[in-house]
């Protein structure tokens, strides 16, 4: 199970019904396609929910899968935020089509949720990069043998993410995240065409925007990675991470540019939680 369930919580949604997770069957998750988004929750309140809705729905639509009521979902999570409330912790969302396309299996449930500490935040983390690419980058889908891969290296290796790296020797994006390169004052990050655009990736980008900050959209050589001063990734759980070294390559985890990135990120996750309860 990639995205393993958090059993140490009461309960879980399959179907739009609020279940006791003693009661979570892993047969839920049989069957593909399995079209997903995981979203951050700050004190019961999901972060970039909109936002993850619209990507979700396009994954369906990228896909050829039938259509997917986005209000049955967000009830769904509200129904358990509401019955099972919490300080911080990540919730998954899942579609698994199976055979039976045109009738999804939703569910929706906490998973194990790890964020980063404050001295990775302020002292960055070590990466590494293994040759792999996704089949279809801009579509949210279940990739078990990535994932696993992934993981193992994440095990075997102390390293805090695995960037991907094609065919052309570029790097591309992480196993679960968006990478983004600085040198002096400029951003490159690699194009929407090859990557999963992130939710927490295009925040920075509007962050990039409103703070006049430039920004290139276009890839990074493997063996040219010496000539970025810092790196960072970004996501759901590590929001806007330095990174202290790329197989060994050493960064600048404190660049002034990518400070400013991170404090507006910060007053981006604010906004978002506070619409919400207003919506609400």
């Amino acid at each position: 199970m990639n995205f393993p369930l958090d059993s140490s919580e009461q309960l879980f949604v399959v179907n739009q019904q609020i279940k006791p997770i003693s009661e979570f069957d892993l047969t839920y998750l049989d069957g593909a396609p399995i079209i997903y988004e995981v979203i951050k929750i700050v004190n019961s309140t999901p972060l970039f929910f909109e936002e993850h809705m619209e990507r979700l729905a396009n994954s369906i639509s990228d896909s050829g899968l039938p259509n997917f009521s986005m209000e049955t979902v967000k009830q769904s999570v509200v129904r358990l935020l509401t019955h099972n409330p919490v300080k911080l912790k990540n919730i998954r969302i899942a579609l698994v089509y199976g055979e039976k396309q045109s009738n999804p299996t939703l569910l929706v449930y906490f998973i194990h949720s790890k964020y980063p500490s404050m001295q990775e935040l302020e002292n960055g983390v070590p990466v590494i990069t293994v040759d792999a690419e996704r089949a279809n980058p801009n579509i949210k889908s279940e990739n078990a043998p990535l994932r696993s891969m992934a993981n193992e290296h994440l095990a075997t290796e102390g390293c805090y993410e695995v960037l991907l790296v094609n065919r052309s020797g570029n790097i591309t994006e992480g196993s679960r995240s968006n990478v983004f390169f600085v040198n002096e004052e400029k951003l490159v990050t690699a194009p929407l065409c090859g990557v999963l655009g992130g939710v927490t990736r295009k925040k920075v980008m509007d962050v990039c925007q409103s703070l006049h900050i430039p920004l290139e959209e276009k890839y990074v050589s493997l063996d040219n990675i010496s000539n970025f001063t810092s790196c960072f990734i970004t996501g759901t759980s590590p929001g806007v991470l330095p990174i202290s070294s790329i197989n060994g390559t050493l960064f600048n985890p404190k660049h002034s540019v990518m400070q400013k990135i991170m404090v507006g990120y910060e007053k981006m996750t604010e906004l978002s939680l506070q619409q919400w309860s207003q919506k609400r």
